[in-house]
């Protein structure tokens, strides 16, 4: 299966399991999503590993209205990290830009799901900043209540996705380059044609 064919079953299926186990705020349930495409994609044979840190994105309003950028920060250095993305096979994975427009400050189009390449300078409509990184194998401290959520959410996951046939239809596009960014941006994309106007603009 192509690499980006795996990550899009992989997000369907992270994406359909998060909305049962979560349905209040599944937005926010950064740190579930990211052991969800981590724990999946290491079962289809990818390396992969999780990494926490601040996340923002661009934010478009469905109207084209206005934009800003929007996501995850800790406004003190605490030890905590406010977001949670996979790195697979040297690329960052994340539902994130996904997720934004639910709690939104204005009625926002949804974000793709990112796959960038990490040999690929990322754009400025996507600003991830590193603040912790672990190892493949490293065992999280949790409390044993989250420990039991976190066990059957990937229980979920697993048989949501033994249960999937055929290649599913995501909840965005991939977010895999600047050539996917252009694509969706010809399609009309308001995410992708912010992307491109941000990218213009002087540093």
């Amino acid at each position: 299966m192509r690499f980006d064919k795996a990550i899009a079953r992989c997000a369907y299926v992270v994406d359909r399991s998060l909305k049962k186990s979560f349905p209040e705020d599944f937005d926010a349930r950064c740190m579930y999503a990211a052991l969800g495409m981590n724990h999946l994609a290491t079962k289809l044979g990818y390396r992969s590993n999780l990494v926490g840190g601040d996340f923002v994105a661009l934010t478009v309003a469905v109207d084209n209205s206005t934009a800003t950028f929007q996501g995850y920060k800790r406004l003190h250095d605490d030890g905590e990290n406010a977001h949670y993305w996979c790195e697979i096979e040297n690329h960052i994975v994340d539902l994130g830009p996904t997720y934004l427009a639910a709690r939104s400050r204005f009625d926002a189009v949804t974000g793709p799901i990112v796959m960038w390449p990490l040999t690929i300078s990322r754009p400025k409509s996507l600003v991830y900043t590193e603040k912790t990184r672990y190892a493949p194998d490293a065992e999280h401290r949790m409390a044993p209540e989250i420990i039991d959520r976190v066990e059957k959410f990937l229980q979920i996951c697993d048989r949501k996705f033994t249960n999937l046939s055929g290649q599913p239809k995501a909840s965005n596009w991939l977010a895999s380059g600047p050539n996917s960014i252009a694509l969706a941006a010809d399609r009309r994309d308001l995410w992708a044609l912010g992307s491109q106007f941000i990218a213009s603009k002087p540093t």
